[in-house]
Order: C-alpha cells, then structure tokens, then sequence
C-alpha cells in the first residue's frame, strides 16, 4: 500500500500557506486588518524597527484651535494590517483627540473623502459605519470622493438625512464642483462650502475632484445620477463665499494629484491649506509651501492624521503650524467607544449576509476541479495533513472568531466578514475578495445553495489555497487505485503532477500574497517554512 501511495503523487513541495490579499504597498489595500494565522511565533507583534516617535506636539506652545484632517482612509476601520505594531485605526485616531482636548485645545476635524475601498453591499455597511465613527468624533464635514460617489447618489443621501429642526445634516458631505440629480442644492447632497468654528478660529472649507479624477471615474466625469464640473468653474465663487462668511482660515480638500493640487495651491492663493490626494501612502512629515499656502499630503488607510494649529496674530493676521501624527499603539489609547462600531459592523454584516454574498460573484476556480478540504489529502497525505493540523493555518478561521491575545481593545468575531474570510479559509480569491465556485462560504450560505460541505470542509488554510482544487487529481487516484487499468499512464502522471509546487513559486508568489509588510511584518519565508515544512508522499 505504501508503494501504491508513492506512485500516486509527487512530493508536496509547496507550502500550505495562505493565498491572500495583494500586496500593496503604496496606494491601496484590499483587505482590512485581520487577526494573525502567519505561522510566526508570536503573530501581531514586531515589525520593521523604526525609531521611537516622541510626543505629538512637543514643540508646540498652545494654538488657538487645532485642525485634524484625514483623508483615503480606504476601509480601514482599524489598523493597516494584521500586526499590532501597525499604525491607524479608528480607535486610536480617538485616543488622539481626547488627547489634544485633554490638552485644553478647541479643535476640529474635516475628511478629504476615500473612506471606502470597493462598491458593494458591504462598502455600503463599512461607509455607514465610518459615518457613525466620524459623528462620534464630531467631524465637520466629509468630502465626497470617487470611492463615495461608486456607491451612487441615492445611498448617500439615504445615509445623510437632513435634521428637520437644524436644516443640516449631521456630518455635512462636501463636493463644490458635484451635483446629483441635477438639482443644485439638494437636500443632503454636497455642498459647496462649510463654515465652522473652534475656539475662537473661523474656518471655512471647500472640497473639489481633480480634472484627472472627474474623468477616472466617468469620462466627462458624469452620469445620469452625478455630474462634475471643473474645478476652476467653481472655486471662484466658492472663495467669494467665504470671504464673505470672514473666515480666519480657508481650507481646500483637492481630491485631485498633487500636481493638480499644487496648480490650484498657485491659481487660488487664497487658501491657507490645500489637502491633495493620491499621495503616498506614508507622507512626508512636512508641508509644502506654495507662496503663502501650506500643501498638505496625509495618507493613506487612516495611518496618520494631519494636525494643523493655529494662532491668530494681530500683525501676521494667522499663524499656521503643521505635525503629520502617525497613530501608533505606543502613544495613543485605544478609545473602547470605537469597538462598539466595529461591533455593530459586524452585526450588520451577519444580520445582512445573504445580501453581501448576493453581491459578491463567485470566480472560476484555478484549473484542477472543485475543492475537496484537507481531510480528503489527509487519506493519502497522513504526515503531511498531521504537520497542517498542528499548525496556526489550520486555526486560521477560528481566529476569526477568538481574536488574538495582544488586541488592544474588545475582540469582535469577524467570521461573517468577507474581507477576513478570504485570508482564513480555502478557496477565495483574497486579492479580490470573492469565493472561487466550489470555496468556502458561510454556514447559512452554503446552506442556501445546497452544499452544506464548502462550510464544513472548507474552514481555515488548507492544503488546497497553494496546491489547488484537489477533487481531479483525487478522482484519479482514487480510480487508479481501485483498479490500476482503469487510468492510463499519462493520465495519471498528469494527474500527480498537477499538484505540484515548486519551493520558489511557493517562496516568490504565494506565501507573501498573504504574508505581506501590512500583515505579517516579520515574515521570512526561510523561518517560516521551517515551521511548516512537509515533504515526500505521505
């Protein structure tokens, strides 16, 4: 018997790893922080060394009031990343403003817009939810951005409902040069302006989208349901506006490139701050002057929060200082009011499940059939599936739902969250988010669609996410050792060797899709495929 097992399959060379989300060091990630299954000894901590960061604001003598701006925060309702050691999220973004009002200073916060990634149903829950984080820290307005504006018109104004004894609505959304609808001045559309103070600072703040943003998301940049202008056919009369409301510091939220920000920065030098986009994702810490105008990049995945204070002189007229504040574990609380979001995001997800996989399409799955789970490897593969069973990638679902032991705040089970399922079961397409036909899916779903086993079978890293659907290779072997006729020689050679994984490929294209900067810092392929090891047969 153990002959017929050697003749059945090459070794497995591969390594039972995660296939995950995209390595994307620079403008965006897919995937939003998710519990450590990296196989490391002690997932969430370490990193790449840095130096020490000192106290926010430590050369600073008290301003008058303190803006807080942040922009592209791209679904990132914690930290970027799976490691502790990351920065962001929104629970420390809190402990930096209870720390600068425990100071004693008036302050502010505005949003540049991008706080969403994709457009689906679930954007739409995770878009709600950041609303509620922003109210929560009382931010002044919101710009509407590309990544809004994908989730179209009518749900953003279902989500921005106007106070009937206000007239305005609880988070304004900016947007000079939009329209929806056609209708100017639409309730709960964006607006061109906003006016508000801190202390005894007047701000007034303005939000456009670039020529070159316009045209990304439709050419002309509009629809049936939006439409967009031009930048300069607006910010004249925009900056009328404002002079007119005597504001002490105007602010414009260019969701354009930074050469079109700085263009805008020279053409309109009444602006005190420009906040452009499309940065890099860690921001040089200074600003840049343009004439007398601060250009400010802040980041990406809510990473950092630009901090701007200011002092109003009787001589100078305003006095502007800028910080770039990295949120790191070390100098910001965990404010606990945060995890009350992201459990009522979760809820909602759950509560709405079959809505978010109706909207999620189901790929082809790689060439090799159907998935099969590990337990049918294991028949064959007994050392091989007894190395998995013992490691962190066979737990990798249950993490979802236990959390790790280092979180900072109250653990949320995030096993009903497809930007988490898709690093921690078999068979999804982690770069994209989506099961591949025949992968995992939730109990209920696979339940719904009759094949109860892509639940039971298919939970944590298995075999199959580096290997491939095993159900032909298995098939055939299976036939082949029932009867030794009944499959032909290439055949079954084919059918050995299609599960074959080549360490390099293992080393330079798989692995590291999960186990990228963002969510396993300490990752070293030679380490960690020590720990995972599994060759020959069996």
């Amino acid at each position: 018997m153990a002959r017929d097992k050697i003749l059945i399959l090459f070794a497995l060379l591969g390594c039972v790893l995660m296939v995950a989300a995209v390595v994307y060091r620079g403008i965006a990630s897919t995937r939003p922080m998710q519990p450590g299954v990296d196989g490391g000894s002690d997932p969430g901590q370490g990193g790449i060394a840095v130096p020490e960061a000192g106290p926010p604001f430590a050369d600073w003598e008290q301003p008058d009031a303190v803006l807080l701006i942040s922009s592209e925060q791209f679904g990132y309702l914690e930290p970027c990343g799976c490691s502790a050691s990351q920065a962001g999220g929104m629970a420390r973004r809190a402990g930096l403003f209870r720390m600068i009002k425990e100071k004693g200073w008036p302050l502010a916060a505005i949003d540049l817009g991008g706080t969403v990634k994709r457009h689906r149903r679930q954007s739409q829950f995770k878009f709600s939810s950041n609303l509620e984080a922003l109210k929560l820290l009382d931010y002044a307005a919101l710009g509407v951005g590309p990544e809004e504006l994908k989730l179209r018109p009518d749900y953003l104004l279902s989500q921005n409902v106007i106070d009937p004894e206000t007239g305005q609505a609880a988070l304004p959304f900016l947007g000079a040069n939009q329209m929806f609808f056609d209708i100017p001045d639409l309730d709960g559309g964006p607006i061109k302006t906003k006016v508000f103070e801190a202390g005894p600072v007047r701000f007034g703040v303005a939000q456009i989208l670039g020529d070159s943003i316009r045209d990304s998301i439709v050419p002309g940049g509009s629809t049936a349901d939006f439409s967009t202008t031009a930048p300069t056919d607006v910010l004249p009369d925009v900056i009328e506006s404002l002079e007119a409301a005597e504001v002490d510091v105007m602010v414009l939220l260019s969701y354009a490139t930074p050469s079109e920000s700085t263009e805008l920065a020279a053409a309109y030098p009444q602006f005190d701050i420009v906040v452009t986009a499309r940065g890099p994702e860690d921001p040089p810490e200074k600003a840049e002057q343009i004439g007398d105008t601060l250009l400010l990049r802040v980041g990406q995945k809510g990473k950092h929060i630009g901090a701007v204070g200011v002092t109003k002189a009787e001589e100078s007229g305003i006095d502007l200082k800028f910080e770039l504040v990295e949120l790191d574990a070390a100098r910001f609380d965990h404010v606990t009011a945060m995890d009350e979001v992201m459990a009522s995001y979760q809820t909602l997800l759950e509560d709405y499940e079959s809505e978010v996989f109706a909207d999620i399409p189901e790929g082809d799955a790689p060439p090799g059939g159907t998935y099969v789970g590990a337990d049918r490897c294991g028949k064959c593969h007994t050392k091989a599936f007894a190395k998995w069973s013992k490691s962190r990638h066979a737990k990798a679902y249950h993490s979802l739902i236990e959390g790790r032991e280092n979180f900072e705040g109250d653990w949320v089970p995030r096993n009903h969250d497809p930007e988490c399922l898709s690093c921690h079961v078999t068979g999804w397409d982690a770069q994209d988010v989506f099961p591949f036909k025949s992968g995992f899916l939730p109990e209920a779903i696979a339940s719904q669609k009759g094949d109860p086993d892509r639940y039971h079978l298919l939970k944590g890293q298995q075999c199959e996410n580096c290997h491939g659907p095993g159900s032909h290779h298995s098939e055939v072997m299976q036939t082949w050792l029932d009867d030794k006729n009944a499959v032909p020689q290439p055949e079954f050679r084919a059918a050995a060797k299609e599960m074959k994984i080549e360490l390099t490929e293992a080393r330079d294209n798989l692995c590291i899709k999960c186990h990228d900067h963002e969510n396993s810092p300490k990752f070293n392929f030679a380490e960690y495929w020590s720990k995972v090891k599994h060759s020959g047969l069996d």
